[in-house]
């Protein structure tokens, strides 16, 4: 009788699961990913500022492309060293 209570216990959260939670993932991820992104873009503009390059100048602007270049090249070596 235990066993029949876990089995339909897990079939219930199995299915909770796939109802609830599983479709919902992409939209979850869609908003990590931003958020991600923005955190990133607001880190690259404080590091040109630290470094002296004026907000809303040409410098500035190449540097926050160098940053973003530089971040590229190390999440592909990343990725590289992790899916070979």
């Amino acid at each position: 009788m235990v066993h029949l209570a876990l089995w339909s216990l897990l079939i219930a959260c199995v299915i909770f699961f796939c109802v609830f939670t599983l479709p919902q993932l992409p939209q979850v991820q869609a908003k990590m990913e931003a958020q991600r992104i923005l955190s990133l873009q607001a880190e690259n503009s404080a590091y040109c500022e630290k470094w002296g390059f004026a907000v809303s100048t040409q410098k500035h602007q190449a540097c926050l492309l160098d940053l973003q270049e530089l971040r590229t090249k190390i999440d592909q070596r990343a990725s590289a060293e992790v899916f070979p």
